[in-house]
């Protein structure tokens, strides 16, 4: 037979301090209650160590519903265990709505064959024995969202170990890379389009840097002056007249006259160049 003791009581000289009892009675021979014994535990620690996790726990609460990023936390079957509430703002899908279907079912099918691989390579890595806890890597990602719409990640995966060190899951932290992506290819469209028009001309067209050396060779510069673009950029070429050479440098973290550069090395000047094949040929600028 047992019975709870009061928590609480009173200890001289200490005060209040809460305690759980524990009472076991002690028959004699006749079955009746002779005497008990008592064992009482301070709890005064582990409500300590209890308002510290809950403290904790709220801080890291607060953190991930308030991070724009997107904290992740997957088992090695890639099911969705943890995600935090901003998922909402990224998919349109409440975190439990998104720990309900496997991760794979919300990618694009494109990152799901990248997700696959990935994964495959990090379990190599671990059966080759090569696993590192501070291993990270970096993938980007498009992420189905609930109205139809895709947004593209960029996700740094970091492996979750046990104390043991084995491999139980990865953690993952996503930002919205979409705008980011779009202003990458608008410039590459760009640079394309500079790139054609520059082959196109039949005027020679040269890119020098501060230090003369050749950062761009157009197609009709080949064919004028014999030097394919391979051998020529990253170069430093004597293109720039002595008399002109000034107003190259660098004065007071300035360039002087940078806005004239082109007319000065391509059409302000006569200038003498040589030619791969030792011919000097004299270059006159369009009237």
């Amino acid at each position: 037979m047992t019975g709870a003791g009061e928590p609480g009581r009173q200890r001289r000289g200490r005060g209040r301090r809460p305690a759980d009892e524990v009472r076991k009675h002690v028959l004699d021979a006749a079955g009746e209650p002779a005497y008990f014994i008592a064992v009482k535990q301070d709890r005064t620690l582990r409500r300590r160590a209890d308002d510290a996790l809950r403290h904790s726990e709220a801080r890291y609460r607060l953190l991930a519903e308030n991070i724009s990023d997107v904290i992740g936390f997957y088992d090695l079957n890639m099911n969705t265990i943890y995600v935090s509430p901003s998922v909402h703002r990224l998919q349109g899908y409440t975190p439990d709505e998104v720990i309900a279907r496997p991760m794979m079912d919300h990618l694009a099918a494109g990152s799901r064959e990248l997700a696959v691989r990935v994964l495959q390579e990090e379990l190599e890595i671990e059966r080759s024995g090569r696993g590192d806890r501070a291993r990270s890597r970096t993938v980007e990602l498009e992420v189905l969202c609930k109205d139809g719409r895709t947004v593209w990640t960029e996700s740094r995966i970091t492996a979750v170990r046990s104390q043991a060190g084995a491999l139980t899951g990865f953690i993952a932290l996503s930002r919205d890379i979409t705008e980011r992506r779009r202003v990458e290819a608008e410039l590459r469209d760009t640079t394309r389009t500079l790139r054609t028009i520059i082959d196109a001309s039949v005027l020679p067209i040269v890119a020098l840097d501060l230090d003369r050396r050749v950062m761009l060779w157009s197609n009709a510069a080949t064919r004028l002056f014999g030097w394919s673009a391979d051998e020529v950029l990253g170069q430093t070429l004597s293109m720039v007249p002595d008399d002109k050479r000034a107003e190259f440098e660098v004065e007071g973290g300035m360039t002087r006259k940078v806005a004239e550069t082109s007319r000065t090395v391509f059409r302000g000047m006569e200038q003498n160049l040589i030619q791969t094949d030792v011919r000097t040929i004299m270059v006159t600028p369009a009237p």
